[in-house]
C-alpha cells in the first residue's frame, strides 16, 4: 500500500515537472506577441505587393490602364522572356503559396526561435518580392523600349 502512494507522488512529480518544462520552454507572451505583430508587419508588406500588381493587372482606372497598355505591357505576360519580370512571377507565386501557409505556421510556433526564425523568412521573403516587383516593372519599361 505504501509503495503505491509512492508511486503515485513519483508520477505527480514528473507530471509536475514535465508540465513545468513544457510551459518554460514555451514564448513568453509580451516578447511572442511581438514577434507575431513584426510578423503581421512584414505579411502586410508582402500582401501590399500582391495587392499592387493586382491593382496593375486588374485595375479599371484610366492609370492602371495606361501603364498595363502603354507603360509596361511586358509586365502583364506571365511568359515573359526577360528574367527579371519572369522571376517577379516566380516570386509572386511562392509569395501566394507562403501567405497560405502562414498562419499554419504561426499556430504551430510555440518557442521564441520559431517565432524569430519565420520573422527572419517573412522579412526575407517581403524585401526579395518588393525588389523583385521593382525590378520587373523597370524591365517591362525597358523591354516596350527595346
Amino acid at each position: 500500500m505504501v509503495w503505491l502512494k509512492t508511486l503515485g507522488v513519483i508520477l505527480s512529480l514528473g507530471i509536475i515537472a514535465a508540465l513545468y518544462w513544457a510551459f518554460k520552454l514555451r514564448t513568453s507572451a509580451p516578447e511572442a506577441i511581438s514577434l507575431q505583430r513584426s510578423i503581421d508587419l512584414s505579411r502586410a508588406d508582402i500582401v501590399d505587393v500582391v495587392d499592387a500588381f493586382e491593382r496593375f493587372r486588374d485595375s479599371g482606372d484610366a492609370e492602371a490602364i495606361a501603364d498595363r497598355t502603354l507603360q509596361r505591357p511586358e509586365l502583364n505576360n506571365p511568359n515573359s522572356t526577360d528574367p527579371d519580370i519572369e522571376s517577379f512571377y516566380i516570386q509572386l507565386a511562392t509569395a501566394r503559396r507562403f501567405l497560405q501557409r502562414l498562419d499554419i505556421h504561426l499556430m504551430s510556433a510555440s518557442t521564441t526561435e520559431e517565432l524569430e526564425s519565420l520573422l527572419a523568412i517573412t522579412d526575407k521573403r517581403a524585401f526579395e518580392l518588393n525588389q523583385s516587383w521593382i525590378k520587373a516593372r523597370r524591365a517591362a519599361v525597358r523591354f516596350k523600349r527595346g
